[in-house]
């Protein structure tokens, strides 16, 4: 099955010409691939923190060797890794 990863960054919500576009792409997208699956991700609500000290260390830390705050700095962008690599086609707005 064909994955479409939808982004969206906009904090205009509606009133944003971006979101509008990528809506656009998507309705078209999911007409040509009706069998498709479309993962939408909303930057503008997502809990995003900076990279610091804590993620670097983690993401150097073997996986079994991580502490549940390691585990924690890295949860959301192993989140994010893991949509990007699960999508065939993507679009950014």
């Amino acid at each position: 099955m064909v994955t479409l990863l939808r982004v969206d960054a906009s904090p205009m919500r509606e009133h944003s010409i971006s979101r509008k576009l990528t809506s656009q792409f998507t309705d078209t997208w999911a007409k040509a691939h009706p069998h498709g699956k479309i993962i939408t991700r909303d930057l503008s609500k997502a809990s995003l923190l900076p990279v610091d000290e804590t993620w670097i260390a983690a993401s150097w830390t073997p996986q079994a060797a991580r502490t549940a705050e390691q585990n924690q700095a890295l949860s959301m962008s192993d989140l994010l890794v893991g949509e990007l690599e699960q999508a065939d086609e993507y679009v950014f707005g």
